[in-house]
């Protein structure tokens, strides 16, 4: 591309919301999640609840489902949370 050409870029539009552990609606479930400590070296166990709830909370959050909508409404390619 040489100076002359006009370079054209998409629209990009970034988003930030927040998940939480505070979504979560059941005590003892919040509670277990809330006290796992903070380590790069979790029981294979807790790693797995993590995956799924981290799905589940996406799943369950509003303004990632209305994301999914806006992408789907654009025909761009839509990654949906990941299934347990």
């Amino acid at each position: 591309m040489n100076e002359k050409t006009p370079r054209r870029h998409a629209a990009r539009h970034f988003r930030c919301d927040r998940v939480s552990f505070d979504a979560i609606a059941d005590p003892k479930e919040r509670a277990y999640f809330m006290n796992l400590p903070t380590s790069f070296k979790l029981p294979d166990e807790a790693v797995d609840r993590l995956r799924e709830l981290g799905g589940r909370l996406l799943r369950e959050s509003k303004p990632y489902r209305t994301l999914l909508r806006q992408v789907e409404a654009s025909n761009l390619p839509a990654r949906e949370a990941p299934k347990p």
